[in-house]
């Protein structure tokens, strides 16, 4: 916010402080009391900054509008290779099904986010299955698509959750996806279930080839044994 070129910032999830910063600029209201947004007021490197709060997590996923794909050219970047989603090929249309972590290893925002929003709700959240097979059917219809890529920091949260979705992914969908899962929750039931429901490309963080280096910086306990373990699951199933 010292720098010249920058007037505001918004700290944590931007769903509603955007909605309401762009409501208030419309009507000509006061920008300087939204939570979530950071503002500074006036010019120079003394400038005064509002800081306002964080406000609370959205904890119903599923109040919240499908993303405005409409307002790219999806059909252009389906069929780029490499512009859309994170594995190597097109036709591939990324999506989710939730929020947030429990972990916090220092490598990734994700701890500072879990600092922020202390006591301002549940962290990790889910869409319920029905509003996610929803969107995927409305998106299999409207566009040429080969393959859903799940963006999710844990997909495989919740084994009550994820037995619904399989079942419902795997005869209302059908098509295969990709999903970021650890090591931890790489069970041979887990995958058994997003095998059958055409799961094919599971990505999960290592990070470092050292348990105690994982242990010590990165924070993350995962044993050698565990992440050993996954692989040999995942090759398996």
């Amino acid at each position: 916010l010292r720098h010249p070129g920058v007037n505001m910032v918004c700290q944590g999830e931007g769903d509603m402080a955007l909605v309401e910063l762009c409501d208030r600029m419309e009507s000509g209201g006061d920008i300087t009391s939204i939570q979530n947004i950071w503002v500074k007021d006036g010019e120079g490197p003394e400038a005064p900054i509002h800081r306002n709060l964080i406000r609370p997590l959205i904890n119903d996923l599923d109040t919240l509008p499908m993303w405005d794909r409409e307002a790219f050219d999806m059909e252009r970047l389906l069929q780029d290779v490499g512009k859309l989603a994170l594995i190597w090929g097109n036709e591939i249309m990324p999506t989710y099904a939730g929020r947030g972590c429990p972990y916090a290893c220092t490598f990734c925002a994700n701890s500072a986010w879990l600092m922020m929003y202390r006591g301002k709700g549940r962290f990790t959240r889910k869409r319920t299955v029905g509003n996610i097979i929803e969107e995927l059917v409305y998106l299999k219809d409207r566009y040429r698509i080969k393959r859903f890529e799940f963006w999710d920091e844990m997909f495989a949260l919740g084994t009550g959750w994820l037995e619904e979705f399989c079942d419902e992914y795997g005869s209302k969908i059908g098509l295969p996806w990709t999903a970021f899962v650890r090591a931890e929750t790489c069970t041979i039931d887990n995958l058994k279930m997003m095998k059958r429901a055409g799961a094919q490309i599971m990505a999960m963080g290592v990070e470092a080839g050292n348990e105690e280096y994982r242990r010590k910086h990165l924070k993350k306990r995962t044993t050698d044994r565990l992440i050993i373990e996954a692989f040999d699951n995942c090759r398996e199933v």
